[in-house]
């Protein structure tokens, strides 16, 4: 007995209806014979339209996933294809100046490697050790 109030007070919640109006409806369909068929018809009627409503709701929410799948995938697409031909660009842009730049810092080098050997083959310095002196004289 304690259940039928669970479900009376659960369908009066969903339904908006209060649990007084509930008892009374279903009293009234179950003592008249008239509303009783009317109240059957109802929610035959009722129970086709959730049926239906939930039905189209679940294929529409399939198709909109499928609408957005298509969509994610496009922009992926997209974003790759923009990537490539931003890389595209800067490499066509950039490129030259980087190689006269590795050019310029090989030749620095090159330069460099040849003054460090005419330091080392020169001779040595001709204040010998007391060139280190000269600092501390002001």
């Amino acid at each position: 007995m304690l259940e039928v109030f669970h479900i009376i007070a659960h369908v009066a919640a969903w339904t908006g209806l209060s649990a007084g109006m509930l008892v009374a409806l279903i009293a009234l369909a179950w003592f008249v014979p008239l509303a009783r068929s009317l109240a059957i018809t109802c929610a035959i009627t009722v129970a086709a339209g959730y049926g239906g409503l939930i039905y189209g709701y679940h294929t529409g929410r399939a198709d909109v996933t499928k609408e957005w799948d298509a969509a994610n995938a496009r922009a992926v697409a997209e974003a790759v294809a923009r990537e490539a031909a931003a890389s595209a660009a800067l490499d066509a842009k950039y490129q030259p100046v980087i190689a006269a730049l590795q050019r310029d810092a090989s030749d620095d080098k090159r330069r460099i490697t040849e003054y460090e050997k005419t330091l080392k083959s020169s001779a040595r310095c001709r204040l010998g050790g007391a060139a280190t002196l000269l600092r501390r004289h002001k």
